[in-house]
């Protein structure tokens, strides 16, 4: 009997632990989904540096994309002055990167990059709302464990999107 219960917590155990990715398949995956996400978008803004606020130590993140050079803030509250934009008419895109539990699976992780505009108003600048993709109901980026392999598998949105188109012509 004792057994037979060292042997089911051995195979649960595993189990679960299969499912937990590494850091570094986590940064792995932030590093396509920005490289992705900058590649296919049409920045319009006046500055040349992106800034994106990032919980992970973002120190093996990558540091430029299309030429433009990355500038990782960790805290919101690190958005000084020194961010607002200098010009009466220009703007700022501010982003975010972060990552959740699909449906709060634990074999879908699935990662979003969110837009935020900062305007000027008089000395201060103000925030012109969020744009996140979770509007179109897809992420960035999706991690997923397939337990038969016991790997993770990454996919871009543009990749989701065309699975969809695939399932709808079906």
């Amino acid at each position: 009997m004792r057994l037979i219960l060292i042997i089911i917590l051995i195979i649960l155990v595993n189990k679960t632990h299969g499912q937990i990715p590494s850091d570094s398949l986590l940064k792995n995956s932030f590093n396509q989904t920005i490289e992705s996400y900058f590649k296919q978008i049409d920045s319009t803004t006046n500055y040349k540096d992106i800034f994106i606020i990032c919980k992970l130590d973002y120190s093996t993140l990558i540091k430029t994309v299309t030429g433009r050079p990355i500038v990782y803030i960790s805290d919101s509250s690190m958005l000084t002055q020194k961010l607002r934009p200098k010009r009466k008419h220009y703007y700022r895109n501010i982003y975010t990167i972060s990552h959740k539990n699909f449906n709060n699976s634990s074999d879908t992780i699935d990662i979003d990059i969110s837009k935020f505009i900062f305007l000027p108003k008089g000395q201060d600048f103000q925030i012109c709302g969020g744009i996140g993709t979770y509007i179109s109901s897809l992420p960035n980026g999706r991690l997923i464990f397939d337990r038969k392999n016991n790997s993770w598998t990454y996919l871009t949105n543009q990749q989701m999107r065309q699975q969809c188109h695939n399932k709808l012509k079906e």
